[in-house]
């Protein structure tokens, strides 16, 4: 489409497009556009775009003044996006980024909180999302809900999340005041240093609900001390850790546990693996009855470890007081279901693939194995008849 050529400095269009186009003052648009549809200069400024660099920010590892920004930030009305460009080192915060909903926080720079949090809400937050950014915490946690804090419905992409400092978690909160809830990190790496002695993700009670881990590596460096990477825990009587997924996530150096759950209703786990050369001292993935109830709904695929061995009474999926419906496929070697023993009608059914009948760990009526890959004049599964270890298994029938 020709653009107006009467029009010195504006842009114009021909027919068809609202002529108020052609009114819109140069002095209004910076940059420029080589298109053989376009003359003059072109750009227009969004009032709730923010680059840091123009509020005073070094990126020098210097201390920096937030007090600008941040007020431009609480001002602003509308969507927000806050540009944080790649500088000769690290923005070095002191302060948490406002409390303020609607907030994206672009770029390839690094961020580093050197005294207190990144984000310590102590109420309701939601619609955050960071994207392409170095997140690091060394002074305490990088993400802190307290007691009261709600983070909810947002994102973090392509983002690294590093906790280091001692006692410092990537995310932290307890009470069940607290919102831990549909939180995407997708294709994050997630780093725990050693200084860091507590779970990265370290969250007790309150609503801790569909989150979302996907394409993430979580790599625990010299930290072996400090539990399982993920602590997730319903303490709070009646409520339940509803719907989380870990999809293709790749663990390094997590000797004492990968995940660990108390009361999830529906947790899935896709292809979940942990690299290191030790003994595991705790399961890699483990599941147990917290205040909220029993665990259900429970699938898993494509579960193990590469390099060590697991040490006495450790498993790749362990689940204790199990209610119902353990779906199991294709985990590495040892999995552990006990039954709810005080609950009547429930039966800890847990379905696997396998190569083989189990002849290892504890087992309970009903559990089924499937065979990986069915051969004909083979049998194609095996349930288990009798409670033990491992257990009486009998055969479905060959294929």
């Amino acid at each position: 489409m020709p653009h107006s050529a009467g029009l010195p400095g504006v842009i114009g269009w021909a027919d068809g497009v609202d002529a108020s186009l052609a009114a819109f003052p140069s002095a209004n648009l910076t940059g420029t556009i080589d298109d053989a549809r376009l003359s003059g200069t072109v750009a227009h400024k969004v009032t709730n775009q923010f680059n840091v660099m123009d509020y005073g920010f070094k990126g020098d590892e210097t201390v920096e003044s937030t007090t600008s920004l941040y007020a431009a930030i609480t001002g602003a009305t509308g969507p927000v996006e806050v540009l944080f460009p790649r500088a000769s080192s690290y923005y070095n915060l002191t302060a948490p980024l406002p409390n303020i909903s609607g907030v994206t926080y672009i770029g390839s720079g690094t961020i580093r909180v050197t005294s207190g949090s990144l984000l310590a809400p102590t109420s309701y937050l939601s619609d955050v999302t960071f994207r392409d950014l170095a997140l690091q915490a060394s002074g305490s946690h990088l993400i802190d809900l307290g007691t009261t804090g709600y983070l909810v419905h947002s994102a973090f992409e392509h983002c690294t999340l590093t906790a280091n400092a001692p006692g410092a978690s990537i995310v932290n909160g307890s009470g069940s005041a607290i919102g831990y809830q549909e939180i995407k990190m997708r294709d994050c790496d997630l780093l725990r240093w050693g200084t860091s002695t507590v779970p990265p993700f370290n969250l007790v009670g309150g609503a801790l609900h569909a989150n979302v881990w996907e394409g993430c590596r979580a790599s625990s460096f010299d930290s072996s001390s400090g539990g399982p990477f993920w602590h997730i825990e319903q303490s709070v009587a009646g409520v339940y850790c509803n719907d989380n997924a870990w999809r293709d996530i790749t663990g390094e150096q997590n000797p004492a546990g990968l995940i660990h759950l108390w009361s999830p209703y529906g947790a899935t786990f896709d292809n979940v693996l942990d690299w290191d050369t030790t003994t595991y001292t705790a399961s890699l993935i483990k599941i147990s009855k917290g205040g909220g109830g029993y665990p259900n709904s429970i699938k898993a695929s494509n579960v193990g470890n590469r390099g060590g061995t697991m040490g006495a009474g450790v498993y790749q999926i362990e689940v204790t007081d199990a209610a119902d419906n353990m779906h199991f496929d294709r985990v590495q070697d040892s999995v552990k279901v006990t039954k709810v023993s005080t609950v009547t009608g429930y039966g800890a059914i847990s379905h696997v693939r396998a190569w083989a009948v189990p002849t290892t760990g504890t087992h309970n009526v009903g559990e089924y194995v499937r065979m990986s890959i069915p051969v004909v004049g083979q049998p194609k599964g095996w349930y288990c008849t009798v409670a033990g270890t491992p257990g009486t298994w009998v055969s479905e029938g060959n294929l």
